[in-house]
């Protein structure tokens, strides 16, 4: 890795840091609130969830150790919900081969 991408890389993580610390700060305002918006999952919550979710699984080892403690409470909710795992089943790569395949 050459010193512009690491500088890169530097910023991004400082960059998400200061994104996870406002979500951390959301989440953490009011007790009885479990999501971004309120004690139900909502269109915030789904639109911001495959960001955090990409960020915690490249940069894991920082993501565990920060100390954002909500969103990694917030992150697993979904994570662990039985509608996320069918939802997210990864299937084998489709090639056109002439094949009916029938999904679910």
């Amino acid at each position: 890795m050459n010193l512009k991408n690491w500088r890169m890389n530097i910023m991004s993580v400082k960059i998400y840091a200061k994104l996870l610390a406002g979500i951390n700060l959301s989440l953490c305002a009011c007790p009885n609130f479990l999501f971004l918006i309120g004690c139900k999952k909502s269109l915030a919550d789904y639109a911001i969830l495959p960001f955090i979710r990409q960020f915690a699984k490249v940069e894991r080892q920082w993501y565990l150790q920060s100390e954002y403690a909500h969103i990694r409470a917030w992150l697993d909710e979904f994570l662990l919900a039985p509608m996320f795992t069918i939802v997210m089943a990864k299937y084998d790569l489709w090639m056109d081969c002439g094949e009916e395949f029938v999904f679910g």
